[in-house]
């Protein structure tokens, strides 16, 4: 079984635009680098409300863990990190149980004053996809 750490690559995603993997698997388990509004096709902000930011974020998460071989059901642990938590906290929660579901993930949310140039929300995962 191997130890060592894995990148994950991203099926039609453009290269990340810093010194980052989006994902890295480790063992039974993949770590999701931070996913925005960015559409990953095209490597563009969409232009949308709050909702639909973070509802591309959600739909970044779930492209990676298809991309390591697993689903939205393999995350197990998420962090959010929003411009408003007040505001945001419906449209995660809906995002969540659209692109996600239940059993719910683990989650840490927290409010910044800024999160990224390209929108208001980040959202990064720990998936658990055991080795075969």
């Amino acid at each position: 079984m191997p130890t060592a750490k894995q990148e994950i690559i991203i099926k039609g995603a453009p290269v990340p635009s810093g010194a980052f993997s989006q994902a890295i698997r480790a063992g039974d388990f993949v770590f999701v680098s931070g996913q925005t509004s960015v559409d990953m096709t095209t490597g563009r902000p969409i232009d949308t409300d709050i909702y639909g930011q973070t509802e591309r974020a959600f739909k970044n998460i779930v492209s990676v863990a298809e991309s390591a071989g697993g689903s939205a059901n393999s995350i197990v642990k998420m962090g959010i990190f929003t411009t408003n938590l007040t505001k945001q906290t419906p449209h995660i929660n809906t995002a969540i149980d659209k692109w996600i579901g239940q059993p719910y993930p683990t989650r840490t949310t927290v409010s910044v004053y800024s999160v990224t140039a390209v929108g208001n929300i980040v959202a990064d995962a720990i998936l658990y996809l055991p080795q075969k």
